[in-house]
C-alpha cells in the first residue's frame, strides 16, 4: 500500500530531523488523494446567449431571470476560479470544471473527505466528554482544546487510539499555555510570552517570517463582462477580520468567546447581512484591539530572545 509506506517513510526522515525528505514524503501522501479529483477544465462555445443560460441550467442548474443581459449573467458566474464567460465577436465562451471525464473519481474523493468529517465529528464528542476539555478551535484536520495541566497525561493515555503517530490519528502538534482564535486560519498560541505556533491566513507566506504581519498586497486579475484587469490592492489585518459568529459580550479581554447567530438574525440573506453588519460595527474594535495587544506581546518577545 502506498499510502502506509510513504507515512512510515515521512515518519522516519522525521525522527532522522530530515526535513527535506519529510516534506517530500508528505507531497506524495497527498498527491495520492489529489489523484482521485484532479484539476480538469472544458470549455464551451455558443452561437447565441440562450443557449449558454440554457447549458448552464441543465448542467449546473443555474438559473437566471429571463431579463439578464450578458454583462450580469457574467458578473454572477465569472468567479476567476471554477467558470469563466467571455463574449468574443457573436460567440460566447464558457469555461468550467470538467465532471465527465475519466480521471476523476469524485465518489472516491468526496468519501475520503466524508470520513474524515465523521471522524472530527465523533472525535469532538469524544474530547468534550471529558469534564475539563473545552474546545477552542476546530478545522477539517486539526482540534485545539484546552485542559488543566494536571488532567493531560491522563487525557493523553485514554484516548490513545485516537492521539498518536500512527496514520489516521491525531499528531500533537504544539502544547501551549495561552492562545488566541479568531476564526478559521487564523491564530496564534504563546508559551511563556513566545509565539509556539501560529496562522494568520492571506498575510503570511513563505517570504514573511513576521507571525503579525498585517499588511499585504496581491495581484489579481479582476474580470467583467468582455476586458480584464489587474488590480493590486492593499489588504489589512483590520478589513480581513471574519464576523461569521458573535463575540459574547461583558467577557475579560482574556478570555473572550464566541456564539452562534440566532436564526431569526439569519433567517434569509437580507437579515443575516444586517446581523453580520451589526456584528462588525459591535466587536471589530475589540478585535483589533486584542490583535494589537497580543502582537506587542510577541513582539516584545522576540526583541528579548535576539531573534
Amino acid at each position: 500500500d502506498d499510502a502506509l509506506r510513504f507515512y512510515q517513510l515521512r515518519q522516519y526522515a522525521k525522527r532522522n530531523s530530515d526535513s527535506i525528505k519529510e516534506k517530500l514524503y508528505k507531497f506524495l501522501l497527498v498527491t495520492l488523494h489529489a489523484s482521485t479529483n484532479p484539476k480538469k477544465r472544458e470549455t464551451r462555445r455558443f452561437s447565441s446567449f440562450e443557449d449558454l443560460q440554457k447549458y448552464l441550467f441543465k448542467n449546473f442548474l443555474l438559473d437566471f431571470p429571463d431579463d439578464i443581459d450578458f454583462v450580469s449573467l457574467a458578473r454572477l458566474v465569472d468567479d476567476g476560479r471554477y467558470f469563466t464567460v467571455r463574449r468574443i465577436e457573436n460567440k460566447y465562451i464558457l469555461t468550467h470544471p470538467g465532471q465527465n471525464h475519466n480521471e476523476a473519481v469524485f465518489s472516491l474523493s468526496a468519501q475520503v473527505l466524508a470520513s474524515a468529517r465523521v471522524k472530527m465529528t465523533e472525535t469532538l464528542r469524544e474530547f468534550q466528554s471529558h469534564p475539563s476539555v473545552e474546545l477552542c478551535y476546530a478545522n477539517i484536520d486539526s482540534i485545539h482544546i484546552s485542559i488543566k495541566k494536571s488532567e493531560l497525561d491522563g487525557f493523553l493515555e485514554t484516548h490513545s487510539d485516537l492521539i498518536s503517530e500512527k496514520l489516521g490519528h491525531l499528531k500533537i502538534q504544539a502544547i501551549a499555555d495561552t492562545g488566541y482564535w479568531f476564526d478559521v486560519g487564523r491564530y496564534w498560541l504563546f508559551k511563556e510570552g513566545t509565539v509556539l505556533q501560529y496562522k494568520n491566513r492571506i498575510f503570511n507566506h513563505l517570504a514573511s517570517k513576521n507571525p503579525f504581519t498585517r499588511h499585504r498586497k496581491i495581484n489579481y486579475i479582476y474580470r467583467s463582462g468582455g476586458f480584464s484587469f489587474i488590480k493590486t490592492p492593499n489588504l489589512t489585518i483590520e478589513n480581513s477580520l471574519a464576523f461569521n459568529k458573535k463575540l459574547v459580550a461583558k467577557q475579560d479581554i482574556d478570555y473572550v468567546n464566541y456564539c452562534r447567530y440566532d436564526f431569526l438574525e439569519v433567517s434569509d440573506l437580507n437579515v443575516a447581512g444586517d446581523s453580520s453588519d451589526e456584528e462588525t460595527f459591535r466587536s471589530k474594535k475589540t478585535k483589533v484591539d486584542l490583535f494589537n495587544r497580543i502582537a506587542t506581546v510577541g513582539v516584545s518577545a522576540a526583541r528579548k530572545r535576539g531573534d
